[in-house]
């Protein structure tokens, strides 16, 4: 995986689809995945993050 530029600001339609994304998992009762990282309590935290740096 490339290194990321954390310099650059993201573009809205970026975070508009990880935001649609994210309401469409959160229909998924099903949703496991061996990744620690994308759980669904981690991406719950980090959307939570985001909306609390947003306000």
């Amino acid at each position: 995986m490339p290194n990321q530029d954390t310099t650059r600001r993201l573009r809205l339609k970026v975070i508009s689809q990880d935001v649609s994304s994210f309401h469409g998992l959160q229909t998924v009762s099903t949703y496991d995945t061996t990744r620690a990282d994308a759980s669904v309590a981690n991406i719950q935290q980090a959307y939570q993050s985001m909306l609390a740096a947003t306000s």
